[in-house]
């Protein structure tokens, strides 16, 4: 039996895909940032903690506090990224939505998603970029 010097390779690529996933999730929540600025939303934060738990994005659109779950996906091969939304976590943004209506008393909030497609991810960019707003999932 030969030892393979290159037995660690599979761990590192796992690792490298672990690192990918999680820039094209940081690309997609900024491209996702950048639409709803341009589409007149107040940005109030991105990555909080609401009532245990993270919300994306917390824009303001008018009166309305909007909690918004954005999902990139390099590769619709496993539907589109908004279906990729848990009954568990739905049931957590729902939360969110709560704790922000009662930190913003008066303010009516809702529950958007953003889902970010993008055909490649390479130098550190998405291309072929497709972008779905759906917008008060929750009801």
């Amino acid at each position: 039996m030969v030892a393979d010097g290159n037995a660690h390779l599979p761990s590192l690529a796992v690792a490298r895909s672990g690192q990918c996933t999680k820039r094209a999730g940081e690309l997609g929540e900024a491209l996702a940032a950048k639409h709803l600025s341009a589409s007149g939303y107040t940005i109030l934060g991105r990555n909080l903690r609401l009532s245990g738990c993270e919300v994306d994005i917390l824009a303001r659109q008018g009166d309305t506090v909007v909690v918004v779950e954005v999902k990139t996906r390099l590769s619709a091969a496993f539907g589109h990224p908004i279906e990729q939304i848990s009954q568990a976590k739905m049931l957590r943004l729902i939360r969110a939505a709560r704790a922000a209506a009662a930190a913003w008393a008066g303010a009516n909030t809702r529950i958007d998603v953003i889902g970010v497609t993008a055909k490649a991810m390479t130098g550190g960019m998405l291309h072929g970029v497709e972008l779905t707003h759906v917008l008060n999932v929750s009801g």
